[in-house]
Protein backbone atom coordinates (compact mmCIF):
# COMPACT_ATOMS: atom_id res chain seq x y z
CA UNK A 1 0.00 0.00 0.00
CA UNK A 2 1.50 3.55 -1.09
CA UNK A 3 -0.65 6.15 0.74
CA UNK A 4 -1.27 9.26 -2.14
CA UNK A 5 1.07 12.12 -2.49
CA UNK A 6 4.69 9.43 -1.99
CA UNK A 7 7.25 9.97 -4.82
CA UNK A 8 9.33 7.09 -5.25
CA UNK A 9 12.49 8.77 -7.43
CA UNK A 10 13.83 6.44 -9.83
CA UNK A 11 17.39 8.37 -11.19
CA UNK A 12 19.46 10.26 -8.77
CA UNK A 13 19.77 13.97 -8.35
CA UNK A 14 23.37 13.71 -9.54
CA UNK A 15 22.13 10.85 -12.54
CA UNK A 16 24.90 8.55 -10.85
CA UNK A 17 24.79 4.48 -10.98
CA UNK A 18 22.35 3.74 -8.55
CA UNK A 19 23.68 1.86 -5.36
CA UNK A 20 21.82 -0.76 -3.11
CA UNK A 21 23.08 -0.75 0.50
CA UNK A 22 22.44 -4.30 2.87
CA UNK A 23 21.55 -4.47 6.40
CA UNK A 24 25.42 -4.61 7.47
CA UNK A 25 25.92 -1.39 5.60
CA UNK A 26 27.83 -2.31 2.31
CA UNK A 27 27.17 -1.21 -0.50
CA UNK A 28 26.34 -2.93 -4.12
CA UNK A 29 26.69 -1.55 -6.83
CA UNK A 30 23.08 -1.96 -8.91
CA UNK A 31 24.76 -1.31 -12.45
CA UNK A 32 21.57 0.46 -13.29
CA UNK A 33 21.50 4.17 -14.24
CA UNK A 34 17.62 4.31 -13.50
CA UNK A 35 15.80 2.36 -10.60
CA UNK A 36 13.12 2.84 -8.08
CA UNK A 37 12.80 1.35 -4.81
CA UNK A 38 12.11 -2.75 -3.95
CA UNK A 39 9.39 -3.10 -1.65
CA UNK A 40 8.65 -6.61 0.02
CA UNK A 41 5.80 -7.78 0.60
CA UNK A 42 2.89 -6.16 3.11
CA UNK A 43 5.06 -2.92 3.23
CA UNK A 44 3.18 0.03 3.60
CA UNK A 45 3.91 3.69 2.45
CA UNK A 46 2.47 7.09 4.08
CA UNK A 47 1.15 9.83 2.34
CA UNK A 48 4.10 12.05 0.80
CA UNK A 49 6.67 9.59 1.95
CA UNK A 50 9.58 10.16 -0.74
CA UNK A 51 11.58 6.98 -1.25
CA UNK A 52 15.52 7.67 -3.26
CA UNK A 53 16.10 5.37 -5.95
CA UNK A 54 18.17 2.37 -4.55
CA UNK A 55 15.77 2.43 -1.51
CA UNK A 56 15.18 -1.14 -0.16
CA UNK A 57 12.26 -1.41 2.46
CA UNK A 58 11.47 -5.25 3.76
CA UNK A 59 8.44 -7.47 4.02
CA UNK A 60 5.90 -5.87 6.63
CA UNK A 61 7.19 -2.74 7.16
CA UNK A 62 5.33 0.72 7.87
CA UNK A 63 7.04 3.51 6.72
CA UNK A 64 5.72 7.17 8.12
CA UNK A 65 4.09 9.62 6.36
CA UNK A 66 5.86 12.91 4.90
CA UNK A 67 9.45 10.74 5.85
CA UNK A 68 12.48 10.69 2.65
CA UNK A 69 14.15 7.42 2.88
CA UNK A 70 17.46 5.87 1.37
CA UNK A 71 19.22 3.10 2.12
CA UNK A 72 17.82 -0.04 3.95
CA UNK A 73 15.07 -0.31 6.22
CA UNK A 74 13.84 -3.53 7.82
Amino acid sequence: RIGSGAIIANRKFNQTPITLKTLDGQSQPSGLEFMGALLGAFVRVGANAVLSPGTVVYPHTWIGSGVVLHGTHA
